[in-house]
């Protein structure tokens, strides 16, 4: 068995977190000895950490950049210090900390894992150090192929560096967890909408309270979990379009698949994404999915896999037309193949592959 090292910048309830915790516990329950570098001990998945792992804390106090500076400083001795073959990587900010801290270690191999497309990359001078510093990972990983192509046509590395590798889902997990409770509607009649989502701009729910708005043909509700820091504008415009009764936020929940097999749709309607988890797990409780054509995850998974269609991204009318059309076909499309590519093992075995 080998030795696997996973960083990650700190276990906030994001996607990447929670896959890369996921591989952790993989690896370990496989024999293998693994460590988790990160730079801040917190966030609401710290418990999450399974408990073979060796937890590498780097957290440090005081001025952010001197903190940064001592950081680099700590992780480049580590690393050195165990003599680690390879180092595997993701989040946009933590890939840059990994390069920059290991720009002299020649000996180690630093694989970066990126599921964020550009769009979603803040500002000129981030793309332009993710230009200059991502060219000296040894591989990079990429969830998608849209986010494969602009990073080869945009020079950010050599063709042979780029990896395409769905992310891994424990299926079976996700369906035991959805079992755990039930959540009622308010009306047996109602036709729900679920909406998991981080309630930033990037995630489009504005335009989704929109589209329901629009929808007078049959009792609908909207059914939104996740939080963020827009929870206040978006309470704001429910009640603007008199949504107060159809619309309920169920804030952020630890385990949010109850409440997804509880849908008769799933909605994504994202102004731009990375890779969406999300549109998996509920193709894999058996929930029939509607997403936007924000370029990146839905597009590989929705269109070209299953030729479906998406929705305009911003357009809450276009939205709201599918979801009467989804309505009244109330037919599941098959979503076998594209469960098929998330197998869990198969994919966390690719991933292993890429440190080798």
């Amino acid at each position: 068995m080998s030795r696997i090292t996973l960083a990650l910048p700190s276990l906030d309830h994001g996607g990447a977190e929670k896959v890369f915790l996921e591989l952790a516990e993989y690896y370990c329950r496989q024999g293998h000895d693994v460590d988790l570098i990160l730079l801040n001990k917190v966030g609401s998945l710290v418990g999450r950490i399974h408990k073979d792992v060796n937890l590498v804390d780097f957290t440090t106090q005081g001025c952010r950049y001197f903190s940064l500076i001592k950081q680099v400083y700590r992780v480049n001795r580590w690393v050195k210090r165990e003599g680690l073959n390879s180092v595997l990587s993701t989040v946009t900010g933590m890939n840059l900390f990994m390069v920059l801290t290991l720009f002299f270690s020649s000996g180690t191999k630093l694989i970066l894992r990126e599921a964020n497309s550009l769009e979603n990359v803040s500002g000129v001078f981030v793309r332009f150090l993710m230009w200059c510093c991502y060219r000296r990972a040894d591989k990079i990983i990429c969830t998608s192929q849209y986010c494969l192509e602009q990073f080869e046509v945009g020079g950010f590395c050599s063709k042979e560096k780029l990896i395409y590798l769905p992310n891994p889902i424990a299926i079976d997990s996700i369906v035991d967890k959805s079992k755990l409770f039930s959540v009622p509607k308010k009306k047996t009649n109602l036709y729900r909408l679920v909406c998991v989502s981080r309630l930033v701009y990037q995630k489009g729910v504005d335009v989704l309270i929109d589209a329901v708005a629009l929808i007078d043909g049959f009792e609908l509700e909207l059914l939104v979990v996740g939080d963020g820091p827009d929870l206040e504008l978006l309470k704001k415009k429910v009640l603007e379009n008199k949504l107060e009764k159809v619309v309920t936020f169920s804030g952020y929940q630890a385990n949010p698949y109850p409440f997804m097999k509880s849908a008769d749709l799933f909605v994504l309607p994202s102004r731009w994404e990375g890779y969406v988890n999300t549109l998996i797990e509920a193709m894999a409780l058996g929930v029939p999915v509607l997403a936007t054509d924000c370029k990146s995850g839905p597009t590989d998974l929705i269109r070209s896999q299953l030729g479906s269609l998406l929705v305009s991204v911003d357009d809450p009318f276009f939205l709201a037309r599918e979801i009467e059309n989804m309505h009244s076909s109330n037919t599941i499309p098959n979503y076998t193949p594209i469960i098929e590519m998330h197998d869990f093992s198969s994919a966390a075995d690719e991933y292993l592959n890429s440190l080798n």
